[in-house]
């Protein structure tokens, strides 16, 4: 008896004060109704909008050629269709270490009607930044790149202590691994490309699948 008559004097307390103030009483009672009824309207619109859309699937498109880079009209640039690099030196080079790799860009150029020393020929044989400061130093003159990794991948990075001080950190990654059983051996590369010149979705419908780059595909 004595919670129920708790529960009677709460509930005649709150009624009285929210008697004396019908704004703030109007305002908590239609509040979470308006709630419901807005998620009730958002799970409503979003049914109706699975239903409607439905996902465009495109036809299953053949890998083409690699497409030759055309210069500008009226520029002096000569446009690259792919620049490789080596991560190594140029004694190395030299002495046929990495004739295989370039064996590799002379069979891709031969596959996609490209002229090896043309439209894919080598730029810098060095560090990983060289190609970075190549791609800078000759803006708009080279439609992909690639870096190949011979046997590992060295940087170094600063990094700012309490006191004020910088310390520098060698880093280094392999990039060549053997296999124990056969001759055979991975390889790592990476590639460079503008992504401003790839197709995007901005201001495109959400059920639109996304673009691809079959020129990157197939120098991959």
């Amino acid at each position: 008896m004595t919670l129920i008559m708790q529960i009677k004097v709460l509930l005649w307390k709150n009624w009285t004060i929210l008697k004396r103030k019908k704004r703030i009483m109007v305002f908590m009672t239609i509040t979470p109704l308006m709630i419901c009824f807005m998620l009730s309207s958002i799970e409503s619109i979003s049914k109706e909008s699975y239903q409607v859309i439905s996902i465009h699937e495109r036809d299953i498109e053949p890998i083409k050629p690699i497409r030759r880079c055309v210069s500008a009209r009226f520029s002096d640039i000569e446009c690259t269709t792919v620049g490789y690099g080596i991560i190594g030196s140029k004694q190395q080079d030299s002495r046929g270490k990495y004739d295989y790799i370039h064996q590799i860009m002379k069979n891709a150029a031969s596959a996609n009607d490209l002229e090896y020393g043309v439209d894919i020929k080598p730029v810098v044989v060095g560090a990983p930044s060289d190609m970075l400061e190549y791609l800078e130093t000759n803006p708009n003159a080279t439609l992909y790149a690639v870096m190949f990794c011979d046997s590992e991948w060295r940087d170094t990075f600063q990094r700012s202590l309490l006191n004020g001080t910088k310390s520098e950190y060698d880093l280094r990654f392999p990039c060549k691994f053997n296999h124990k059983e056969d001759n055979r051996h991975m390889l790592m590369y990476t590639m460079y490309y503008n992504f401003t010149l790839t197709p995007n979705l901005i201001l495109k419908k959400f059920s639109e699948p996304y673009y691809k780059d079959f020129n990157l595909m197939s120098l991959k």
